[in-house]
Formats: C-alpha cells, structure tokens, sequence
C-alpha cells in the first residue's frame, strides 16, 4: 500500500474512541438521571440499565430529532420495567442523550445569546 490508500487509523481511533464515550455517558445518564427505578440513590448494582445503552445510542444516532429516543425510553420504561409514564422526564432525557450523540449544544432551562 501506498501512503496515499493507508487507512487513517488515528481516525478510526477516534471513532472508536467518541463511540465508547458515548455509551459510557449514555449509561451514567440512564442510571442516574432517567433512573425509573429510582436506583441511584441506593447500594443496588451500578449497571441495572447498562442492557440498554446499544438500543438507545443506536436510537438516538439515527433519529432526526429527540422524539424516537423519547418513544423508545418511555417504552424501556412501561414496557420492560413495569413503570407508569413519565412524559416530561423521559423527554428531557431523550433531548440531553440526542444532543450528546449528534454533537449538539445542550443548555436546557437557559437562554443562549449570541454577541457579536
């Protein structure tokens, strides 16, 4: 191989590496902010919702907006984890987990401004 046709394997160490962060941080959000156990709190095992991150990440990564990582939490949570609905949580979580896995500046609850 030429140096032209090598892979760029910085690159994909770098994919690999954002990838694995994405699902160790979409596995602390799940346990520790969307927590329909109400778990994270307690001495109860770190990973309870750790089975879920590949569904989620891979959710949220082809999704357009934060609405099907919505549909899907809310179904993890009534669904497989006997829970009632919890709308506005579940939103919330989804629009965090969607904008940490496009890249996208998430401040919820606050205004932005831009200053020129």
């Amino acid at each position: 191989m030429t140096p032209e046709t090598e892979p760029d394997t910085e690159t994909h160490a770098e994919v690999a590496s954002w990838e694995e962060e994405l699902h160790t941080r979409v596995d602390e959000i799940l346990f520790y902010l969307w927590d329909p156990l109400n778990l994270a709190h307690s001495t109860w095992v770190r990973d309870e919702f750790t089975r879920y991150v590949p569904e989620v990440v891979k959710t949220a990564t082809s999704a357009d907006s934060p609405e099907p990582v919505r549909e899907l939490l809310t179904q993890l949570r009534c669904q497989r984890l006997g829970q009632d609905p919890d709308d506005a949580r579940d939103h919330a979580i989804a629009e965090l987990i969607y904008a940490l896995s496009h890249n996208l500046f998430y401040l919820p609850g606050r205004r932005v401004f831009e200053v020129d």
